[in-house]
């Protein structure tokens, strides 16, 4: 779904929620207000977020108009919205912010260092012929079914090698392997069959 669509859903779900309020004064609704605030604070951009926001924040004065008699618990209740809406919207920003790192550790500007290089050797030489192979194909994007087909071998058997890369190269990850396979050997059979 797109962004403004969602953020239009959320601006409903609010304005649905302030409606329950006003009618049912009795009762405390407005901490449903949670739930499309939480969505939006934590999916959405800056930009569409703030929209969201702006949003409730006009429906929540207005009830506070309408509510006098509930007044202290819905200023109790708006506080604590804020809190833990904020509280969402800075951990996804963090988030977004660890996924954005480069996966290389040693990454800095976008250059790899020559430290990395200089520990990669040990790891990418301990690797067998055949954990090689596998490599390859597991960096091309192959599941393990399709590894276990092309090689001849069982899944299993492709899910314990591509477990020893890992381990040999200290990596954790696909997009890891597939970012080191270009320092791989070349001298496998599987390099000459291409």
């Amino acid at each position: 779904m797109r962004e403004p669509a969602a953020a239009v859903l959320c601006c409903l779900a609010l304005g649905i929620i302030f409606l329950a309020e006003i009618v049912t004064p009795s009762t405390v609704v407005a901490s449903l207000a949670l739930i499309p605030l939480i969505a939006a604070g934590w999916l959405f951009s800056r930009r569409a977020a703030s929209g969201v926001a702006i949003v409730a924040a006009a429906l929540f004065t207005l009830s506070l108009v309408a509510e006098a008699r509930n007044r202290p618990t819905l200023i109790i209740v708006g506080v604590v919205t804020i809190v833990v809406v904020a509280g969402a919207r800075l951990y996804a920003a963090r988030l977004v912010a660890l996924m954005a790192q480069p996966e290389n550790p040693d990454a800095h500007n976008g250059r790899v260092t020559s430290d990395f290089f200089d520990r990669l050797p040990r790891g990418v030489d301990s690797l067998t012929r055949r954990e090689v192979d596998v490599a390859r194909l597991a960096a091309e994007g192959r599941r393990a079914a399709e590894i276990s087909a092309n090689l001849r071998i069982s899944e299993r058997t492709v899910e314990s090698h591509l477990a020893s890369i890992y381990s040999k190269l200290g990596i954790n990850s696909k997009a890891k392997l597939v970012w080191m396979a270009s320092v791989l050997p070349v001298d496998s059979p599987l390099a000459h069959h291409r």
